[in-house]
């Protein structure tokens, strides 16, 4: 999604309404206060969600999980030395797979996680899944650069020196790293790709961009899992803000799951997955009812926010969803 490259300015925004220092980007991380033992199965999310979709009063801001106060950009995901996930024109990582690597560092099977800012965000879910089951994860990731990347389109900068043809040779070097290296399961993850800036792909380019992807990575011999839709705002004001703003009733900011379930790459994902065969997760029951997706979820070890902006959940939530994850994921690996 290319309006990401525009987050500078809603950043800065949000520091005088949340309180965001600017200078965060490699601020000091927030704990991971999620152990296996107080981490939720599936079900026990599932009736966390659905009894916090019936909450209207926003909680005390000052002792969710993270504090609503702390939460910064750099909370999309795991600190990281190496610029194994980067924005704008930043060359291809060298030596990824022992640079970037998360989870089990000893275990002998790969699960390799590339795409745009959405792979990125997902990183410390699997990196605690990796650890619970004995895997290493390999996560390779560019902002703004989807690995359905429509081929076709008219070239045109996304920003930071970054544009489409530059995009492509990344994405490119992505499928050349599966092909090379085998890992046993790969997972691409992205968000909405364009034809030209600001024009979204439709449900037909992004089924020929997907299936383009799979048959390019069918030499990697790796089994090819898809994750369906994050559950993104797309608007000016950011869930957490919303918080602060709405907090007498936060169901005026909720979300319905029809939004995410009826976008273009969302039919495709679908469509794609039953023509090939490939197994498609579906991840809203992570976030969501079947009617509402609300803004907190309220579980045992505390009352956790979702999301660190309108487009990406943060790594706490991230980190404390990894065995209900598992659970969705589990037989595909």
């Amino acid at each position: 999604m290319r309006t990401r490259f525009a987050i500078l300015g809603t950043v800065t925004i949000l520091a005088c309404v949340v309180g965001w220092p600017l200078a965060v980007a490699i601020g000091s991380p927030l704990p991971v206060r999620s152990t296996s033992a107080s981490r939720p199965t599936l079900t026990q999310l599932e009736a966390d969600i659905a009894a916090s979709a019936k909450i209207r009063k926003a909680p005390d801001l000052t002792k969710t999980i993270p504090p609503l106060s702390s939460l910064t950009p750099a909370d999309e995901t795991l600190p990281m030395s190496s610029p194994c996930y980067s924005l704008g024109e930043i060359p291809f990582p060298a030596q990824p797979a022992s640079k970037c690597e998360w989870g089990d560092l000893h275990a002998h099977r790969t699960l390799f996680l590339f795409g745009d800012s959405q792979a990125a965000m997902w990183l410390p879910s699997f990196a605690s899944l990796g650890n619970d089951l004995g895997w290493r994860v390999v996560l390779l990731a560019k902002a703004g650069c989807p690995p359905w990347e429509y081929k076709t389109a008219k070239n045109y900068s996304l920003g930071d020196g970054l544009d489409q043809f530059s995009c492509r040779k990344f994405v490119a070097e992505e499928v050349g790293f599966a092909t090379k290296s085998h890992p046993q399961v790969v997972i691409p993850i992205g968000d909405d790709s364009t034809t030209g800036y600001g024009l979204y792909a439709g449900v037909p380019q992004y089924e020929t961009e997907l299936s383009l992807l799979l048959q390019q990575l069918k030499a990697s011999k790796a089994r090819i899992l898809l994750l369906s839709q994050f559950p993104q705002y797309f608007a000016a004001m950011t869930p957490t803000t919303c918080l602060t703003v709405y907090g007498n009733d936060v169901t005026a900011c909720s979300l319905n799951p029809d939004t995410i379930t009826g976008r273009a790459i969302s039919l495709a994902l679908s469509e794609v997955s039953q023509s090939s065969g490939t197994p498609l997760i579906n991840v809203m029951p992570l976030f969501c009812t079947s009617k509402l997706c609300p803004l907190f979820v309220k579980g045992n070890g505390g009352t956790y926010l979702i999301h660190v902006e309108m487009y990406h959940m943060n790594r706490i939530y991230a980190a404390w969803i990894s065995r209900a994850l598992g659970q969705l994921i589990g037989s595909h690996l």
